[in-house]
């Protein structure tokens, strides 16, 4: 999806107990909202998202300022995928079961700092694997800041930064 996905329902995407799903990468917004009810996906009777990429959420330039609302049974992988620092996936989870690995999509630009309210409604209990890693030069890691929330936390630098300040070291040796 990199367009929208609306529906009439209460929710977006609605999985039953038999479906399954390999990946579902949003670079739009996925959404509903039927009496007041605003829903994203719906995977509570248990079905099957193996990789769930996401950019939806964290935008203050546009359409998609709205977290991805998710309920029930959580994806295998959950995948934060990062344009900016201030355009980046946010999950929004109710009725939370199950656990999820968190990752960082191949492609997203990190900078240093601090993203905010990348997860809520999930606890450490649903978390799998590791909640720190490395990408592209970068450190970071998941920090529970308040409750059931948690705020991606970058450091480091990029490769990028690295390769830039070799080649101003080597100038300045010269």
């Amino acid at each position: 999806n990199s367009g929208n996905i609306y529906s009439l329902r209460a929710d977006g995407i609605y999985l039953d107990a038999t479906a399954s799903i390999g990946t579902i990468t949003n670079t739009g917004s996925i959404y509903s909202s039927r009496g007041g009810i605003y829903q994203g996906i719906s995977n509570g009777v248990g079905g099957t998202i193996t990789t769930l990429n996401n950019a939806q959420g964290g935008n203050s330039s546009g359409s998609s300022t709205t977290a991805l609302v998710y309920w029930g049974r959580l994806p295998t992988n959950y995948n934060i995928i990062v344009y900016s620092p201030t355009h980046y996936g946010q999950l929004n989870v109710s009725s939370v079961s199950g656990t999820t690995t968190f990752g960082i999509y191949s492609g997203s630009t990190l900078t240093r700092g601090t993203y905010s309210s990348v997860l809520s409604g999930v606890s450490a209990g649903n978390l799998t694997g590791s909640t720190s890693g490395n990408y592209n030069g970068f450190t970071w890691r998941l920090n529970n800041s308040s409750g059931s929330i948690w705020d991606l936390i970058v450091t480091g630098a990029s490769t990028t930064d690295t390769q830039q300040s070799l080649v101003n070291t080597a100038s300045v040796l010269q």
